[in-house]
């Protein structure tokens, strides 16, 4: 079924196009995942789509068909600007719900109930469980980044609309976080375009890929890895068509060159033809991909170790422990991938690591004159009203680079993507993904021995993210990367440390030695807060007898053919512990013998027949489980 068609989509900011006649059809089975640059139109379209931006007046006009039940909700990356943040939990839901607001402050509760908000809430307050907020009682400027990130999800999820735009989702949250976000959106049934820089996210849920260029919306269909191979056969096939017009080019070159008498006899359709060659060679050249110029260049260190932590502790105020007798060491050439929950103390190691910090208790070590690049998280290294000329040329027309060459500012500033009319703005006037590329400036003009980053995808495009990790991998000198990126951690870091309530776990394989622990832990952590959950108070329940008749009066009545199947249950289970029992004996009994071709195969053939029944077993405990658990008296 289609949502929405948006038709004749023209869009620009003076002289800027973002979109020039482009058309979109949104289906209910559409799950899209939005790439482009920074400034390419993303949000525009978000905008577009929501109502929040109109279109330019054109012939013909722009137009929005909608089916009947056609809704929408846009999910924010961030706490929208005109929300007090001295405020609560609460009151960010009702910000996106005024009419609700209204209603519940006028003790209009039946008017509530009548428009579903009852529902509404409920389903938020228990997104905000799964995510684990469970105190509403503070204010939101009291909560850490990810936090608010988690109530801003909740509110995105427990949203009934047709159609839900997600803006950067994942920024801020960590792994076990964002592999729940990601869960959720899967099982949920509805369309969604979203806006990320996470490739592990867009492969696992998308199946349709959007990509802004230039003003125009290309759209695949498949996942975001078949959109990568696809991407992959056109720029073969790109290569091979600008070889063949270059060859075709200077044949008619030469023709051109040719003396008057030839010139004469020159067929104008000719002429033509060598004009429209030099276009297409142009249009080729125009598509290729933008790249950035990064150069990470690392020091001429010969040291091997250069940081170094020995039963090593760290508290605030000798009170709050953030890490207890930690052992770590960092040797030249070492990606380092270092991955946790918010608010574990990542950050805080890292400062205690490089000696920006002293440690409570143990050893430090630093290499002397160690020079340590650190790309911060947050955006605020620079004051508001400064601009890029006065950053990256500190009072001088040009850049010193590493190599021991000057570059003029402005052609350095050109090099990440900006536009030179933008040297002289303010940087309060930038993305976010533009202050992340000028911080990427600002740092390369020097080299490194240990090059820090601190979330450095968030606000990227894919474009600039596949660049920087690129040259991540092939930088020679030492880099620790605190990241929530799966991909850009598993193909950029050669060993992982995962930091725990007070623990260190270190893999030596990488990212993706760490994933399938990661993955373990949070399915142990997630069954362990589900049995709390169901209960809270533990087994210490007295006159628990009395309890559950007490239940089992308030439970309804089973149906004949629900008792049926429950006796039925009962006995399948009976027989198929026998089975497994049986067969445990048997291949006991087999595997005390003498080993022959004869019992090996049946040892193999019984072990096959008990996986088979046990698997049986299981579903059967399900059945009688959720028998037990929704009716009374179970032989009434």
């Amino acid at each position: 079924m289609i949502l929405c068609t948006l038709n004749h989509i023209h869009l620009a900011f003076g002289e800027r196009v973002i979109f020039k006649d482009e058309k979109i059809i949104i289906k209910d089975s559409d799950r899209i995942g939005l790439l482009g640059l920074n400034g390419q139109g993303k949000s525009s379209l978000l905008k577009i789509i929501t109502g929040e931006v109109i279109p330019d007046t054109v012939v013909p006009p722009f137009t929005f068909d909608k089916c009947d039940d056609f809704s929408v909700f846009y999910v924010p990356q961030d706490i929208p600007s005109s929300f007090d943040t001295n405020l609560g939990v609460q009151d960010l839901f009702y910000h996106f719900y005024p009419k609700l607001k209204k209603l519940h402050n006028e003790n209009k509760f039946e008017e509530i109930e009548r428009i579903g908000g009852w529902r509404l809430i409920e389903s938020f307050e228990s997104y905000l469980k799964y995510f684990g907020i469970t105190d509403q009682g503070q204010s939101i400027n009291e909560l850490s980044g990810g936090q608010v990130k988690k109530i801003i999800l909740s509110i995105g999820f427990s949203n009934p609309s047709r159609l839900v735009l997600w803006d950067e989702p994942t920024n801020h949250l960590d792994i076990a976080s964002i592999e729940m976000f990601e869960d959720e959106l899967r099982n949920q049934n509805k369309a969604f375009i979203l806006v990320t820089h996470d490739r592990y996210l867009l492969s696992k849920v998308c199946n349709q890929i959007y990509q802004i260029d230039r003003g125009e919306v290309k759209n695949f269909s498949g996942s975001y890895s078949e959109y990568l191979e696809h991407l992959q056969e056109s720029e073969e096939l790109r290569v091979k068509s600008l070889q063949k017009i270059q060859n075709s080019l200077k044949r008619e070159t030469e023709w051109m060159r040719q003396g008057i008498k030839a010139r004469r006899t020159r067929s104008k359709k000719r002429v033509e033809n060598y004009h429209q060659l030099l276009k297409n060679v142009q249009s080729i050249k125009d598509r290729a991909k933008r790249k950035i110029d990064l150069d990470m260049t690392a020091s001429k260190r010969k040291t091997k170790k250069i940081l170094s932590l020995k039963e090593a502790s760290f508290s605030y105020d000798n009170s709050h422990q953030i890490f207890n007798d930690f052992d770590i060491e960092v040797f030249k050439g070492d990606k380092i991938g270092l991955i946790g929950d918010n608010g574990i103390g990542k950050t805080t190691l890292i400062k205690c690591l490089t000696g920006d910090l002293s440690v409570t208790t143990g050893e430090q070590f630093r290499a002397d004159d160690l020079n340590v690049q650190h790309f911060k998280q947050m955006k605020d290294e620079w004051p508001d009203d400064v601009t890029p000329v006065e950053i990256l040329g500190e009072g001088t027309d040009y850049v010193s680079l590493p190599s021991g060459h000057r570059m003029h500012v402005a052609g350095y500033f050109q090099k990440f993507l900006f536009h030179q009319s933008q040297l002289n703005r303010p940087i309060s006037t930038f993305s976010g993904g533009e202050k992340t590329r000028l911080q990427l400036a600002y740092h390369l003009r020097s080299a490194g021995d240990v090059w820090i980053f601190d979330e450095p995808t968030n606000d990227l495009d894919l474009e600039t993210i596949n660049l920087l990790e690129e040259t991540l991998t092939n930088f020679k000198g030492t880099v620790i990367l605190i990241s929530h990126d799966r991909s850009f951690l598993s193909n950029v870091t050669n060993k992982t440390i995962l930091m725990t309530d007070k623990n260190l776990e270190f893999f030596e394989g990488g990212y993706s030695q760490a994933e399938e622990f990661i993955e373990a832990s949070n399915i142990e952590r997630r069954l362990t807060q589900e049995m709390i959950d169901e209960d809270p108070k533990g087994s210490e329940h007295p006159n628990e007898e009395a309890k559950a008749s007490e239940r089992a009066s308030e439970k309804p009545k089973a149906s004949f053919k629900e008792k049926q199947q429950y006796d039925d249950a009962l006995a399948k289970k009976t027989e198929l512990e026998e089975k497994i029992e049986q067969a445990d004996g048997l291949i006991m009994k087999l595997s005390e013998t003498s080993p022959t071709e004869e019992t090996t195969q049946k040892i193999i053939q019984l072990s096959e027949k008990k996986d088979e029944w046990e698997l049986e077993l299981l579903d059967t405990y399900e059945t009688i489980e959720s028998f037990e658990l929704n009716y009374i008296s179970l032989k009434s």
